[in-house]
């Protein structure tokens, strides 16, 4: 995770490999709007093919991390996925799901 003081981003997003275009084309749409907006430099781009697929850490796959993170428990998990990390020593994580929560988080930046 790339840290700026004390925050950290990760932006996972789909790619075309990814079970449901949908959430492939919102991938390609948030990664247009971190280009245009120089953004690279502030977080890291995991790209993802399945939720199923392994994760670092203490979790069995990315899904089961990005899902205990969720702002919102109620709300379906999607991609694109964004993890802000505040805290070096509290380790607080939130996690902003689908195209509509990140675009909005990405444009408070």
């Amino acid at each position: 995770m790339i840290h700026q003081g004390d925050i950290g981003l990760e932006l996972y997003v789909a790619t075309d490999k990814f079970p449901d275009p949908k959430q492939y084309r919102d991938s390609q749409i948030v990664l247009g709007i971190v280009s245009s907006n120089r953004l690279q430099e502030r977080l890291d781009v995991i790209p993802v093919d399945n939720l199923n697929q392994e994760c670092s850490g203490n979790f069995d796959d990315i899904a089961e991390f990005l899902n205990l993170i969720k702002i919102d428990p109620n709300t379906k998990l999607r991609l694109p996925y964004l993890v802000r990390f505040v805290g070096c020593e509290t380790s607080h994580y939130f996690g902003y799901s689908g195209l509509e929560e990140v675009k909005e988080e990405l444009d408070s930046m």
